[in-house]
């Protein structure tokens, strides 16, 4: 619709593309303050241990003034511990671990507490569950009667540049950047929640006619029931933020990631195969999720008896599951799109043309 210059809709164009770049800049600036936070402090820390500036050379380098390797001293302490050794356990199982990093890939503070268990004024922590007799002999004659100190995993990337005696300044910068993240999460998220809800669903299928006044209500209601469900999820999380945080990708990859591949590189993929591949990935991972962790994450609500047991599906936990669901969603999606007609022959030549650079010209002709 043609827009006359200076008029309402204009006005309205402009403080559109005013917020919106707003708060890209904001969130450009607090992703490059949480770089610096997180980055920096894994200098500080290689280069104290190991005298090497890059923490992926230093983690296989020597300890300064020694010919101890870095990983085979971490070995000896998680392994006099009670521990699997650090360069050789993994969590779970192999398979677990690969489609946990899938998950992460295609989908985009807490405090210590310990209680004095033998009474000595000092805290033990150990593998109290190993097997291992020279674990369990050394403990015995140490007096030790089990872990001692209950570590939240929260607190561990916050408290890792104190624990490494760096300077004051660091620790700060540590702060800053866990602040930025969940502000930059935040505000990208809120905004999304809110456009998709109002714009996409509201007035893009079920009230198409409804007044830029209607949509604008619809997107603050869904802001606020955000707001609302992720205060009660961060009151009682389904896990700590690294697990919850492969919950979300996981959901994302099983649901999005599909169908965002598909609709670039399969220009045969029709709404009905996308709609149904995204529903029949989000629909098992929920499944499995929430016989893990509960409906909704309702504690107490869980049904593991139903799926065969915890982790029953070759070992995966719940965390990582959202890769198998990303396969169910392309196995159902061309199921259906080979069972429902093709897509308009416009949408066919839009698909081609988004892989199309803008301005690019096909090439005639052969390399000399």
């Amino acid at each position: 619709m043609p827009v006359s210059p200076g008029g309402q809709d204009d006005d309205k164009g402009k403080a559109y593309w005013q917020a919106t770049l707003g708060i890209t800049y904001t969130q450009v600036a607090q992703y490059v303050v949480l770089i610096f936070a997180y980055t920096i402090p894994a200098i500080f820390i290689s280069m104290h241990l190991t005298g090497n500036p890059i923490p992926q050379l230093g983690l296989g380098a020597d300890l300064v003034g020694t010919d101890t390797a870095l990983l085979a001293k971490l070995d000896k302490v998680v392994t006099e511990l009670g521990f699997g050794k650090y360069t050789t356990s993994t969590a779970d199982s192999t398979l677990n671990m690969f489609v946990y990093t899938l998950s992460l890939m295609i989908g985009t503070a807490g405090l210590l507490e310990f209680t004095d268990k033998n009474g000595d004024g000092r805290i033990q922590y150990y593998n109290d569950k190993t097997k291992n007799p020279e674990v369990l002999q050394k403990a015995a004659a140490a007096g030790w009667k089990g872990n001692e100190l209950d570590v939240n995993a929260d607190i561990i990337v916050l408290a890792n540049p104190e624990i490494a005696n760096l300077p004051n300044w660091v620790i700060a910068l540590v702060a800053a950047g866990g602040i930025a993240a969940a502000l930059s999460t935040a505000a990208g998220l809120l905004l999304a929640i809110s456009a998709a809800i109002s714009h996409d669903l509201v007035k893009g299928v079920f009230m198409p006619n409804i007044s830029e006044k209607g949509e604008l209500m619809a997107g603050k209601l869904a802001m606020v029931a955000a707001i609302l469900i992720a205060g009660y999820l961060g009151l009682n999380p389904p896990g700590f933020a690294a697990g919850t945080v492969a919950l979300a990708f996981g959901i994302a990859a099983s649901s999005l990631f599909p169908a965002i591949m598909m609709g670039i590189f399969s220009k045969k993929m029709n709404k009905e195969g996308a709609m149904a591949g995204m529903l029949a990935g989000l629909l098992i991972t929920l499944f499995y999720v929430f016989a893990h962790k509960g409906l909704f994450f309702i504690k107490g609500t869980e049904y593991l008896d139903l799926i065969g047991g915890a982790n029953s599906f070759f070992g995966i936990t719940p965390e990582a599951f959202g890769a198998v669901g990303a396969v169910f969603n392309f196995v159902v999606a061309f199921v259906v799109d080979k069972l429902t007609p093709e897509p308009p022959e416009h949408i066919q030549h839009l698909v081609e043309n988004v892989r199309v650079p803008r301005g690019a010209t096909a090439v005639n002709g052969a390399h000399v």
